[in-house]
C-alpha cells in the first residue's frame, strides 16, 4: 500500500503539540491526518482485501490498455501495478459459513459452530478462538449468554450481586465462552461498525439507529500454533536488515520540513511531500479452522 500528502509553505506552521512529562513534541497536522487514514486503510485491506492476481501473474500493462486501480506509476510505455493479496475474510470465506437471524443468536448455535470448526483445528481439544465482531455482534453474544445463565424465574445463576451502603451492583460482562473443551473470546472490531462502508440491515434498534448486518458478523479466527508457527500471522517483505513494514520519506520542494536553510530542492513547488508505503500482508495457514457466523 502507498499514500502521500503535500504540505504547502503556508501549512508549515500548522502543527499539533503534545506535552508529556515536561517534554514538548510536535508533528505536522496534515501529515498526521494522512497517517491516520493510511493506518485505517491498512486495517481495511487486511480484513477486506482481494487479490489483484486472477490467473497468471501480470505485473504491468502495455501501452493503450486501461490501467487498473492498483496502478502505481508509469515507466515509458509500461505501467507498474501493485500486487495485493487476499485479506482475512477472503482467505476464510470458503471454509466454514453459517448464519443466524439478526437479534436471535442462541448459545446452541454458538456451540454447534464451535463444534464444526473444531473438527479442522490442529488439536483435538483445548483450542481457543478469538471472535471479532461489531457492536451488534457483541450485543447478540451478550443476550445469548444472558439467556444461558438466567433461570426461567429470572434469577441469575453463577453471576454476582453485592451491596455496599444500600448501593446494589448487578450484571456481568460476557467476554468468553467455553464448550466441548474449547474456548472463544469476543473482541470488538470497529471496522465492522463503520456506516460509511456498510449498508443498513433494513431496520433500526430501540433508539432509532440503523442496524448494520456487518456489525453483527462474527469472525472466528484460530490463533493457535503448530510446530511453533502461528496459524495467523502478519508478514512483511524484507531481509538482511531491510524492513518494508512501514517506510516514510520526504520530498522537499521550496519547503524543507526539517531544514529550512537547505539550499537543495527536488522541485520548485512551494511545498514538500510526505510518502509512506507498506509491503506487508496477513496469512491464514489453516483457513479450515476458522469461520464466519453472519446475520441474515
Amino acid at each position: 500500500m502507498r499514500k502521500k500528502t503535500s504540505v504547502t509553505g503556508k501549512g508549515l506552521t500548522d502543527v499539533t503539540w503534545i506535552e508529556n512529562n515536561g517534554s514538548r513534541l510536535w508533528y505536522f497536522t496534515e501529515e498526521q491526518i494522512m497517517m491516520d487514514e493510511f493506518m485505517y486503510q491498512q486495517e481495511l485491506q487486511r480484513w477486506y482485501g482481494r487479490s489483484s492476481i486472477t490467473n497468471a501473474p501480470t505485473y504491468g500493462s502495455t501501452a493503450g490498455s486501461t490501467p487498473t486501480a492498483s496502478t502505481l506509476g508509469t515507466s515509458g510505455t509500461q505501467a507498474t501495478s501493485m500486487v495485493t493479496g487476499d485479506g482475512l475474510l477472503a482467505q476464510i470465506s470458503s471454509s466454514n459459513q453459517a448464519s443466524y437471524a439478526l437479534g436471535s443468536l442462541t448459545e446452541d448455535l454458538i456451540t454447534e459452530f464451535i463444534a464444526k470448526i473444531s473438527l479442522n483445528a490442529m488439536a483435538t481439544d483445548g483450542n481457543e478462538w478469538v471472535v471479532f465482531t461489531g457492536t451488534e455482534g457483541r450485543l447478540a453474544f451478550h443476550r445469548a449468554m444472558k439467556d444461558l445463565i438466567v433461570a426461567p424465574s429470572g434469577a441469575m445463576q453463577g453471576g454476582s450481586m453485592k451491596g455496599v451502603n444500600g448501593d446494589v451492583s448487578l450484571g456481568a460482562n460476557f467476554v468468553s465462552y467455553s464448550a466441548l473443551g474449547n474456548k472463544i473470546t469476543v473482541a470488538h472490531c470497529p471496522v465492522f461498525d463503520d456506516p460509511h462502508l456498510h449498508s443498513s440491515a433494513g431496520g433500526t434498534n430501540s433508539f432509532g439507529d440503523n442496524r448494520l448486518k456487518e456489525s453483527a458478523k462474527m469472525v472466528f479466527l484460530d490463533f493457535g500454533k503448530s510446530s511453533g508457527i502461528s496459524n495467523i500471522e502478519l508478514v512483511t517483505k524484507g531481509a538482511e536488515g531491510i524492513n518494508r513494514s512501514m517506510i516514510k520519506k520526504y520530498v522537499a520542494g521550496m519547503v524543507n520540513p526539517y531544514d529550512q536553510k537547505s539550499m537543495l530542492a527536488a522541485n520548485a513547488d512551494d511545498k514538500f511531500e510526505c510518502h509512506v508505503l507498506s509491503e506487508s500482508g496477513i496469512v491464514v495457514r489453516n483457513p479450515l479452522s476458522c469461520g464466519i457466523l453472519s446475520a441474515s
